[in-house]
């Protein structure tokens, strides 16, 4: 006959409150001490970072370029008019433009000539200061903010910046004080907020923090300023919340704009 025997050990847990993330004070279920409200906080969490990331793609700047191999004397370059690969575009107001001439960045003429290019937004067409050979080629980038208007979200500047050593930003032309700036390097986005940020930046100097890219010599680096007005309206959950602390434990509230548990 073969005995088995058993055995048994008391695991004593020690209950944890519930706390909230550095950044954006999402709450986190306290372990062993969020029974019965721990689905109502994460259901909070996500339509906080529904919002957000919303928010965030509302403001976003999106890049797409368009590709032309001129003839000789050409100057005009109606953007409606399909380009090497078969696509058009049509200018608004908050459409911003970067020109490349022969893979040389062309500075835009304020006037008397002194500029690469000059851009008719009605038509949606880059004129070309000076003539262009039979064959240059004509490198259009579009930067555009989804689902935008002028009320909405309007850029501001942008700068095309030189990379020599790997990581490494030469000073910025204008501090971004009161602005949403994003890096652009070889057309993927970069920020300088949130969890994922890139880089920081002290005045008009940036840092490069990101471990995971890097940014070589030669690299296409765009700092573009925008001037956005973005106020998410708060989900319907969120004014059903009280805003007082409850009486009693294990009530979700807002307290001052922070997802709180009593």
């Amino acid at each position: 006959m073969v005995r088995t025997m058993s055995y048994s050990a008391a695991v004593s847990i020690t209950a944890q409150p519930v706390s909230f993330t550095t950044n954006y004070s999402f709450a986190k279920p306290g372990v062993g001490d969020s029974a019965n409200v721990w689905g109502d906080l994460l259901n909070a969490d996500l339509d906080q970072i529904d919002a957000l990331l919303a928010a965030l793609q509302s403001g976003l700047p999106q890049k797409q370029t368009r590709y032309y191999l001129a003839t000789s004397g050409q100057t005009a370059f109606p953007l409606t008019t399909p380009d090497l690969f078969g696509k058009l575009y049509s200018l608004n107001s908050t459409s911003d433009l970067a020109v490349y001439r022969n893979g040389q960045r062309l500075i835009p003429d304020p006037g008397g000539g002194v500029g690469g290019y000059t851009v008719n937004v009605a038509a949606s067409t880059v004129v070309l200061t000076w003539p262009a050979g039979d064959g240059e080629q004509l490198a259009i980038d579009i930067y555009q903010v989804l689902g935008s208007s002028a009320a909405a979200s309007t850029l501001v500047d942008d700068e095309a910046l030189t990379i020599t050593t790997t990581n490494v930003f030469p000073a910025l032309q204008r501090t971004p004080d009161n602005v949403v700036f994003t890096l652009f390097v070889d057309g993927r986005p970069f920020f300088p907020i949130g969890p994922a940020a890139a880089f920081t930046i002290s005045g008009n100097m940036i840092t490069w923090t990101s471990t995971t890219y890097s940014v070589p010599p030669g690299a296409e680096v765009i700092a573009q300023y925008s001037a956005a007005t973005i106020s998410p309206t708060p989900p319907g959950w969120w004014t059903t919340l009280p805003t007082t602390l409850p009486p009693v434990p294990g009530v979700v509230w807002n307290n001052g704009g922070v997802i709180c548990v009593s």
